[in-house]
This record gives C-alpha cells, sequence and structure tokens, in this order.
C-alpha cells in the first residue's frame, strides 16, 4: 500500500519540527520548575522527601535535554524519553 502524499507530508513535518517542538516544551517546563516550582511541588508523590528539591532537581535535568535537543544531540533524545 502507497503512503498518500498528505501522510508523507505530515510525516515529513513530524521527523523536522517534532525535535524542535519537544526542545520547546522541556524549555518552558524547565523553566516554570526553576522560576515557580509550587507548580509541581503538588504531584510529587508523597513518599518522596524533599518535594521541592526534587523539583528543582527535575527542571535542571529537562534544562539540559532541551539544550541538548536544540542542538540536535543525539543522547539528548534518549535522555528525555527517560525523563
Amino acid at each position: 500500500m502507497e503512503m498518500t502524499s498528505g501522510l508523507r507530508r505530515a510525516l515529513l513535518l513530524s521527523y523536522s519540527y517534532g525535535p524542535w517542538i519537544v526542545a520547546a516544551a522541556f524549555s518552558v517546563s524547565g523553566v516554570v520548575h526553576l522560576i515557580r516550582p509550587v507548580t509541581f511541588t503538588g504531584i510529587v508523590p508523597h513518599f518522596l522527601p524533599f518535594s521541592t528539591a526534587l523539583v528543582y532537581a527535575s527542571g535542571v535535568a529537562e534544562l539540559i535535554c532541551a539544550f541538548g535537543l536544540w542542538r540536535r544531540k543525539r543522547w539528548a533524545g534518549y535522555a528525555a524519553a527517560l525523563l
């Protein structure tokens, strides 16, 4: 079965812009983690200690992933998936 031109175009756009969209989302989320951690402390499981510190750490991790995604580094995709 042959792909339609619309599907082919959608896949091409996804491969072209997908990493940029994910990098933008990680960038915004990472900054919000650092500027307003109270936004995320409520969703940290209660059995984990130091919820605010964990929010800061995950924000830094998201910004590191975003940096790698913006630079199109291979490790960044794997790190973002793990995160």
